[in-house]
Order: structure tokens, then C-alpha cells, then sequence
């Protein structure tokens, strides 16, 4: 039986189509015609349009340990109030990083808290920079501490002039014990921060000539009423903003 002759279908109808040749020890001819059975791509017009990763007047933050619910919900308000994020992780894995890299202006890098020159590389062109911490005042092991004064390390090489350190009061475990933070009350009853713990980080900072300042933040929702207050120590030491919001949309 004679073998089919292999059939040559003619290019579909395109005015834009173009004739390539191949290379000259090659069969056949290749037209410039876009398959109908694939998607098209979008064009670079649209790409550079939708694109505001490149817009220089559009500030970026990075934000480490946004793997974390506190750290994702800090990329997601920066994200909605028109900020570019560079959202890091440690690993690339699960489902929040798969949320937060579908934001605007987000782009989420996984990198080892260990690697200074990754984490440097992280940080590049951004103005700012935010490390989520466990615990407002304090480390509670010497791991976190050695990780917090590595990426600040970076965060310095990268140029970032400004470092904050952030944590978010777990709101449900104060309620439980009858709290309505982890501030604790002195012997006249103030309730004053002391961040005595991240006096080492603070001296570091003061070192690498980087401006870092803590930021504690607690969030309550009592029948139905949302509240919120902010402390905030500047790079001088000073604890200059205790502020209560009804909006947390305000907090950054």
C-alpha cells in the first residue's frame, strides 16, 4: 500500500501575514499567521499600559514576612491605597502568596531570611521597607532577632532609607485575658512602650545609618464597633504617635 502523502495546508487568511523563510538547509515555508486554536497574548500596548511596576512616580515598599495574616493584610492596604509592594516571603508556597501576587502593583519574591545579598536584591528601589514582627516590644527567641538585624542589614545595602518594624496585637488572646492590649500598665498605671528587647536592633540601625522606627498596632471589633490605636517610636526613640482610628484603612 502506498504511504498517505503528508497534505499541506495553506496559511490562513491574514492582510498582516508575512512569509518567513527558513534556514536554507531546511524544508518548507513557515507563514506569520497566529494559530485561531491558541490564545493570543496580549499585546505589548496593553501590557505597558496595565503595567505600573515601571511608573517612577509611584512610591514601592517592601514587606517581609508578608507570608504572615499580618503581613498580607499590610501588603493588601498598601496595595489598595495606590503603592507598589515588593510582598517577601520566605517560600514560595500555599495559598496566600498565590493571592497576593494576583494584587496590583504587588510582586511577591521568596527569599531565604539567611541570604543578605537576596534579600538586598529584594529590596532595591524601594523607599521604605516593613519587617512584621511576632511581638511588639521584644524577640521572643535569638533566631528571630538575628533575622530581623540580617534583612535590615539588606534593607541598608539596598539604599532603603527608611525601616519600620510592625506588629499587630493578637486581639483575640488580650481579649481573653481580659486585656485590650499587650501594654502592660507601670507601677501608676500608665501604659507606656518601652521596646527595651529591640534595643540591640536599634543600636544596629543607628550603625548602618538607617532610620528605623517600630510600629504596634492593636485592632478590636467589640459588638460591632471597630476600633483601633497605633503606637509608633521614631528613630530618636521617642514614642511619638499614640493614635486611635475607627477606620483601620487609616493605620497606614
Amino acid at each position: 500500500m502506498e504511504a498517505e502523502k503528508p497534505t499541506k495546508h495553506p496559511p490562513a487568511p491574514s492582510s498582516g501575514a508575512s512569509l518567513w523563510a527558513l534556514q536554507a538547509n531546511s524544508k518548507g515555508e513557515v507563514y506569520g499567521s497566529w494559530p485561531r486554536h491558541l490564545p493570543r497574548p496580549p499585546s505589548m500596548k496593553q501590557m505597558a499600559a496595565e503595567d505600573e511596576m515601571d511608573d517612577p512616580s509611584i512610591p514601592t515598599y517592601a514587606v517581609f514576612n508578608a507570608n504572615t495574616d499580618e503581613g498580607a493584610a499590610m501588603v493588601r492596604v498598601l496595595s489598595e491605597r495606590g503603592i507598589r509592594v515588593v510582598a517577601v516571603f520566605r517560600v514560595f508556597v500555599g495559598k496566600r502568596a498565590q493571592e497576593l501576587v494576583q494584587l496590583k502593583r504587588v510582586v511577591v519574591k521568596a527569599v531565604d531570611h539567611d541570604d543578605v545579598e537576596a534579600l538586598q536584591q529584594a529590596a532595591e528601589g524601594c523607599q521604605k521597607a516593613f519587617l512584621v514582627t511576632r511581638y511588639w516590644q521584644r524577640f521572643e527567641n535569638k533566631s528571630e532577632e538575628r533575622i530581623a538585624t540580617t534583612i535590615l542589614q539588606a534593607a541598608a545595602l539596598a539604599g532603603v532609607p527608611s525601616f519600620t518594624m510592625v506588629t499587630f496585637d493578637d486581639s483575640l488572646e488580650v481579649e481573653q485575658q481580659n486585656n485590650l492590649s499587650q501594654l502592660v500598665p507601670n507601677t501608676t498605671g500608665e501604659k507606656l512602650p518601652i521596646f527595651g528587647g529591640m534595643y540591640g536592633v536599634h543600636i544596629k540601625a543607628q550603625q548602618l545609618g538607617i532610620k528605623l522606627s517600630h510600629m504596634y498596632t492593636s485592632y478590636h471589633d467589640l459588638d460591632g464597633v471597630k476600633t483601633s490605636v497605633t503606637v509608633i517610636r521614631n528613630p530618636k526613640g521617642l514614642v511619638v504617635a499614640p493614635l486611635c482610628f475607627n477606620d483601620a484603612s487609616q493605620l497606614i
